[in-house]
């Protein structure tokens, strides 16, 4: 599978931007989201992972900027993840996008961290600790939102992810103390 660059990605929406004829409005999730908050992040994603496309004619912009260009960047809709509940109301325009007919929102830094987290792939804790090396995340907002947690899985597979993501940020003495306040997450 290619791989495609923040530069790549960034270039592969101005260009789609051009193309759309009216307002579109992007949800962005997944690894993604970590390329378009900072030009510092080095790391490279096979797709971009949305929760929704609203606004008509985006896909098949993508298309014809895709083959123009020679970047087939998969825009591939989410249909089942883990965030907090209200992660909603907490999206964020991405930085440094001002485009004329898109708008792409982005969860909120402790949000993604968790929805990465719920996930548990090595290369999503990967991505969470080079964003958290940025100075990203703070460990009291990260406990309190574990609690507002939406789960399809088994709760306590949630519990480990996330202590396990603490303690790589944050050392395993506060994995340990935030394992003694944690609620148990919503299902």
């Amino acid at each position: 599978m290619r791989r495609f660059s923040a530069a790549e990605v960034r270039q592969f929406l101005g260009s789609v931007d051009a193309e759309v004829t009216g307002p579109c409005r992007l949800v962005v999730i997944g690894s993604t989201v970590a390329m378009l908050w900072s030009h510092r992040i080095l790391m490279a994603s096979g797709d971009i992972d949305v929760v929704s496309v609203e606004g008509q004619g985006f896909a098949e912009a993508c298309e014809r900027v895709g083959a123009r260009l020679g970047l087939p960047i998969p825009v591939q809709r989410v249909g089942v993840f883990d965030a907090p509940y209200s992660y909603e109301a907490r999206l964020e325009q991405a930085p440094g996008l001002h485009f004329k007919n898109i708008e792409v929102m982005l969860p909120e830094r402790h949000d993604w961290a968790l929805m990465k987290a719920a996930r548990g792939a090595e290369s999503d804790l990967d991505h969470v600790e080079q964003v958290h090396q940025l100075g990203a995340f703070d460990l009291a907002t990260l406990v309190e939102r574990f609690g507002e947690m939406q789960f399809v899985g088994p709760p306590r597979r949630l519990r480990q992810n996330f202590l396990a993501l603490i303690e790589r940020l944050f050392g395993t003495a506060a994995a340990e103390q935030a394992d003694r306040a944690l609620p148990e997450p919503r299902g």
